[in-house]
C-alpha cells in the first residue's frame, strides 16, 4: 500500500477524469472545469486555456503554501505544462506524484516517459499498486480517529530546541511502539540542527504519524519569514531565534526557499492546542475553555496568549530577564481532566505533576 502524504502534489496521468470519490476529497482537486465554474461560471473554454492555466499554476501556490494536498486532474496534459506543475511543487518543498490512473493508455511516444516520472516526480501505478491519501485531522476529539489508524498510544515531544539527536531518540522510541507522535511546540531555536529537526518533524506530521502544537518559537520565525519576505522586519529575534535565522541565511537560494515554504506549510498545519478525551495537548497553560473549543488556532487573545507564553506573573512580570511564569491556572482546570504543556524547564529527568491545589 502506498501512502500519499498530506502535504502533496498528485498529477493524475489519464485519458479522462479520474474518478475516485472515495480517495479524494473535492476541496483537493483542481479540473480546468472547476476553475472556469470559479472564474466564469460556466464550463471550460478551450479558447481560455492559458489563462484558466495561468490561474491554476496560481491557485496550487496557495494551495501548498497552506500545507494542503494537491490533485491535478486534468486528462492528457501536456508534457510542458506538467512540467511546469511539477516544478511548482518542487519549489513548495512537497513531495510530487503522477498517480497513474487504471487503463490508461499514452497518447503520444513522448508520454511513456510518464512512467520513468519525468525523472523527477515518483510514480504510483494504480494498476499494480493500491494507495491511499493522508488526511487532516479533524476538529475536537482526535481519541478515535488516532485509534482508527492504527496506532496503540500516543508519545509527547516537548521543546526539542534544534536538538536532532534528542529529537530522532524520541520519534524512534515512539515509532517502534506504533505511537501516535505529539510535539509540543518549540522545536526550532537555540539548538544547532533547528531546519533538520522541522524537517523531521514535517516528515512526521505529513505522513499522518504525528501533529504539532504552535510554540511561541514557531510562531517568532513564521513571524520574521513573513516580513523578511517584505523587506519589513519588525519582530525582535532572541539569542535563540537567531541561531535558526542565521543557519536559515547560510541556505542558498533553493534551499532558503524551500524550507521557508516547507516551513510554513507546516506552521498552517500546527493548532494552539489538541484534545485526546479529557487531555489536552497545548504548549505554555491552559485555561478550562479550551476543552470545548475546537478552533484551528484560537480567536479568543487572551487563550492564544496563554497557549503560547504561558500565565506570567504580572506583579513581577521578569525574573532573572526571564518571563515570571506561574502555574495559578492549574487550579482552574476541571476534575479529572488533565493538561501536558511544555514551555517551561519545570525537570529534567521526568515529567514535572502539578495537581490542583
Amino acid at each position: 500500500m502506498k501512502h500519499l502524504p498530506l502535504h502533496s502534489l498528485i498529477i493524475l496521468i489519464c485519458n479522462s477524469e479520474f474518478q475516485n470519490s472515495d480517495e479524494f476529497h473535492s476541496h483537493e482537486i483542481i479540473t480546468l472545469d472547476s476553475v472556469s465554474h470559479q472564474l466564469l461560471g460556466e464550463p471550460f473554454r478551450h479558447n481560455l486555456y492559458n489563462e484558466i492555466l495561468k490561474e491554476i499554476f496560481h491557485t496550487i501556490k496557495v494551495k501548498l503554501s497552506f500545507g494542503e494536498r494537491v490533485i491535478i486532474n486534468i486528462p492528457n496534459l501536456k508534457k510542458k505544462d506538467r512540467i511546469t506543475i511539477v516544478n511548482i511543487g518542487s519549489n513548495y518543498g512537497s513531495p510530487v506524484f503522477y498517480l497513474i490512473a487504471k487503463n490508461y493508455q499514452p497518447i503520444h511516444e513522448h508520454e511513456k516517459s510518464i512512467y520513468l516520472g519525468d525523472h523527477i516526480a515518483e510514480v504510483v501505478d494504480s494498476n499494480k499498486e493500491p494507495f491511499n491519501l493522508v488526511h487532516k485531522l479533524p476538529p475536537g476529539n482526535l481519541y478515535h480517529k488516532i485509534k482508527s489508524r492504527g496506532f496503540k498510544g500516543i508519545t509527547v515531544v516537548a521543546d526539542v530546541h534544534g536538538m536532532r539527536e534528542a529529537l530522532k531518540s524520541a520519534i524512534n522510541w515512539g515509532s517502534s511502539r506504533n505511537h501516535f507522535l505529539i510535539f509540543l511546540g518549540d522545536v526550532i531555536d537555540y539548538g544547532p540542527k533547528p531546519i533538520e529537526c522541522i524537517n523531521d518533524v514535517y516528515d512526521v506530521v505529513m505522513a499522518g504519524r504525528g501533529c504539532l502544537v504552535y510554540g511561541n518559537h514557531e510562531r517568532k520565525i513564521e513571524r520574521w519569514i513573513e516580513q523578511n519576505k517584505k523587506n519589513n522586519i519588525k519582530v525582535r529575534l532572541s539569542e535563540g531565534n537567531q541561531v535558526t535565522v542565521d543557519l536559515i541565511k547560510k541556505l542558498n537560494s533553493w534551499q532558503r526557499d524551500t524550507f521557508e515554504n516547507k516551513y510554513c506549510a507546516l506552521m498552517h498545519t500546527a493548532r494552539n492546542a489538541y484534545r485526546v478525551q479529557n487531555i489536552l495537548f497545548t504548549h505554555g497553560a491552559a485555561d478550562p475553555k479550551m476543552f470545548k473549543i475546537d478552533e484551528h488556532r484560537f480567536s479568543d487573545k487572551t487563550l492564544s496568549s496563554l497557549s503560547l507564553f504561558g500565565e506570567i506573573d504580572q506583579q513581577e512580570p521578569l525574573c532573572d530577564t526571564y518571563p515570571n511564569r506561574i502555574y495559578n491556572w492549574v487550579d482552574h482546570i476541571p476534575e479529572n481532566h488533565v493538561v501536558i504543556v511544555g514551555h517551561d524547564i519545570r525537570s529534567t529527568d521526568k515529567p514535572f505533576c502539578q495537581k490542583i491545589s
